[in-house]
């Protein structure tokens, strides 16, 4: 008689979707700092505290101040967050 099916461990590995996790690049944008001297582009991810999160085309998340990022990233944020 045939016996069932038993699930087999799965060897020990980082979170397959944490590493794996990458933006969507349709949502990417550039992201200036203030002095123009920094870019990245990256998906706005959420506005919290003063801390823009950014998901970088790389998969890692970053958080900028927003008083750090130019005037044009300033106002995309207000825009997306409500903000005056």
């Amino acid at each position: 008689p045939s016996q069932p099916l038993q699930p087999r461990a799965q060897p020990s590995r980082p979170d397959k979707a944490a590493s794996a996790d990458k933006p969507q690049p349709g949502n990417c944008r550039l992201w200036t700092n203030r002095s123009g001297q920094f870019q990245v582009e990256a998906e706005y991810l959420s506005y919290a505290k003063g801390q823009v999160t950014l998901h970088k085309l790389n998969g890692n998340r970053i958080q900028v101040p927003l008083s750090q990022l130019c005037e044009r990233d300033c106002e995309f944020v207000h825009r997306k967050e409500g903000l005056p």
